[in-house]
């Protein structure tokens, strides 16, 4: 659990899973059936919801998966998505969203990069399972070819 210095304790979490996803390997209506395969709740973390493509915008992903499965957690968003080392904007009230989700059921961790080994949607899956009990994480990938 979070303490009120907002550290965070091993909480009584078996075995969730966790998912990653960046949407520009993928398609809205991909996404969505994505989601219901895994019955899990889509988690968009980027820092800044808005994209030049406007179906990844945050009222296009809403009205596309509902708000019952469309959450948004800007404070795990990196605030050096611009450029720089990756940096969480506030990783310990996020993580508490994220474990709060979990505890209901599986949770895709959103955002826009195409590969998870660079992206901070890692980082904060890392950081979650880390505050589990056999978490398993997967990164996804939907049937866009990198850099399309």
């Amino acid at each position: 659990m979070l303490t009120s210095t907002g550290g965070v304790g091993k909480l009584g979490i078996f075995n969730p899973l966790i998912f990653t996803l960046g949407y520009t390997s993928t398609r809205p209506d991909e996404l969505k059936q994505i989601a219901t395969d895994k019955g899990a709740f889509v988690l968009d973390i980027r820092l800044v919801r808005w994209s030049r493509a406007p179906q990844w915008r945050e009222g296009a992903l809403a009205s596309l998966l509902t708000w019952d499965v469309y959450r948004i957690c800007d404070l795990l968003g990196n605030v050096n998505y611009k450029g720089g080392p990756i940096e969480l904007k506030d990783p310990g009230l996020g993580v508490k969203l994220v474990l709060s989700l979990l505890a209901q059921k599986p949770v895709i961790l959103l955002c826009a990069c195409w590969s998870h080994e660079t992206c901070h949607r890692l980082v904060a899956a890392n950081l979650v399972a880390g505050y589990t009990i056999g978490c398993e994480i997967e990164h996804l990938y939907g049937s866009r070819k990198e850099g399309r």
